[in-house]
């Protein structure tokens, strides 16, 4: 090669891009409608199932309950061992009761996250049949993406519908 050639090669310039891993609010709705047909029971087996075998790993999770009041009982938390994933397993635990203020807990699950992760919110909710896409559209912003857990009546043991 003419070294004359070789001094108008630029030099190769290197970016190291890692994917950041996910950030998640498991935004869990105690009211006492939840008692109805152990609806929260059957919640918690399921998200205790995800957080302790299914999450992958260094997921930063965040756990925030709603009924009449919306409370943050775990903000982001690297999931990076298995004590972490069992305490937060175990800080499902309440007793469900009051009203239900669905609004307010993704509004805070919203707030909870973006302060982490600002450009990527995920939010995981129960489903509520009365809650309109365009509802849905003014309450989360566009960046967000829901993922619905459905626990009604038809998902009640020996009930029609189950799967």
């Amino acid at each position: 090669m003419d070294p004359a050639a070789a001094q108008d090669v630029p030099e190769p310039r290197v970016r190291v891009v890692r994917e950041r891993p996910p950030g998640v609010a498991l935004v869990t709705d105690v009211s006492g409608s939840m008692n109805e047909h152990h609806r929260y029971k059957r919640l918690q087996r399921a998200i205790t199932r995800w957080i302790l075998r299914d999450a992958p790993d260094n997921t930063s999770l965040a756990i925030i309950r709603f009924s009449d009041d919306v409370q943050v009982v775990q903000n982001l938390t690297q999931l990076d061992s298995e004590a972490t994933r069992r305490a937060l397993a175990q800080s499902l635990n309440c007793r469900p009761a009051g009203g239900t203020g669905i609004g307010a807990g993704l509004l805070k699950a919203i707030e909870t996250v973006e302060r982490s992760f600002p450009h990527h919110t995920l939010a995981i909710r129960k489903c509520y049949p009365f809650l309109s896409s365009a509802l849905m559209t003014l309450l989360l912003p566009p960046h967000t993406a829901s993922s619905l857990l459905a626990l009604g009546r038809p998902a009640a043991p020996g009930k029609p519908g189950r799967r």
